[in-house]
C-alpha cells in the first residue's frame, strides 16, 4: 500500500486552479455565507478621516460635534463563498441588507454596491444603491433589504472576482447640527425564495 502525502499549499494551488478555471476566485477558509461588515469597518475617505467617529457597538458615524457636512466610508468586498452563485434557478440573485441610522431632514445615507473590471476601461458600474430617504421621515433606525443587485446581465446571481474588484460605498449626509446619519451594518445576501 502506498502512502501519498498532499501538502496544504498543493491542496490550495488546486483549489485556486479549479476555481479561476471556474471564472471565480475563492480562497478556502475565506468564510461562509453571504459578505457583511461592521460599520465600523469602513475606511475613510482621504477627507474624511477626521470627521467620522467610530464606535464600539459597530456604528459610524459624523461627529456630533461637525454642524454640516458629507463623508465617505469604503468596504472592500472580497471573495467569499456566499458570493460564488446562487445554488440555483430557484434563487432570486443577490441583495442589499443595511441597517443604518437616518433622523430625519437633516441625515441622509446612500450606500453603493460598485465594480470595476480588471484590465477594462475603468469605468466603475453601480450595481445597487439604497439611499435612506426612501424609508419614513424622521425614523432613527433602519433596516432596508431587497434592493436587488444588477450587472450587465440583470439581476446578479454570482460575483466574478477573477473579473472585476467590488466594493460597498457608504456616504453620510449631515445638513443641520441635529442630523445624525449612520451606518451600523451592510451586507449582501442570497435572496431565497
Amino acid at each position: 500500500m502506498k502512502r501519498i502525502m498532499v501538502t496544504g499549499a498543493a491542496l490550495l494551488a488546486a483549489s485556486l486552479t479549479l476555481h479561476a478555471q471556474q471564472g471565480y476566485y475563492v480562497a478556502p477558509g475565506w468564510g461562509l455565507g453571504s459578505w457583511q461588515a461592521v460599520g465600523a469597518t469602513g475606511t475613510p475617505d482621504e477627507s474624511s478621516g477626521s470627521k467620522i467617529l467610530l464606535q464600539d457597538n459597530g456604528w459610524a458615524e459624523i461627529r456630533p460635534e461637525i454642524a454640516s457636512t458629507s463623508v465617505k466610508l469604503r468596504y472592500n468586498i472580497p471573495p467569499v463563498d456566499g458570493l460564488k452563485g446562487v445554488p440555483n434557478e430557484s434563487y432570486f440573485g443577490y441583495e442589499m441588507r443595511v441597517q443604518g441610522r437616518d433622523n430625519g431632514p437633516a441625515a441622509r445615507v446612500i450606500i453603493t454596491i460598485k465594480a470595476l473590471k480588471w484590465g477594462g476601461d475603468g469605468v466603475v458600474r453601480i450595481l445597487g444603491q439604497m439611499d435612506s430617504d426612501r424609508f419614513a421621515p424622521g425614523t432613527d433606525i433602519f433596516w432596508g433589504g431587497g434592493t436587488k443587485l444588477r450587472d450587465e446581465g440583470g439581476i446578479m446571481m454570482h460575483f466574478r472576482p477573477y473579473h472585476n474588484v467590488y466594493w460597498a460605498e457608504v456616504q453620510l449626509i449631515k445638513t443641520a447640527p441635529e442630523g445624525r446619519p449612520g451606518i451600523q451594518a451592510i451586507g449582501i445576501v442570497i435572496d431565497e425564495p
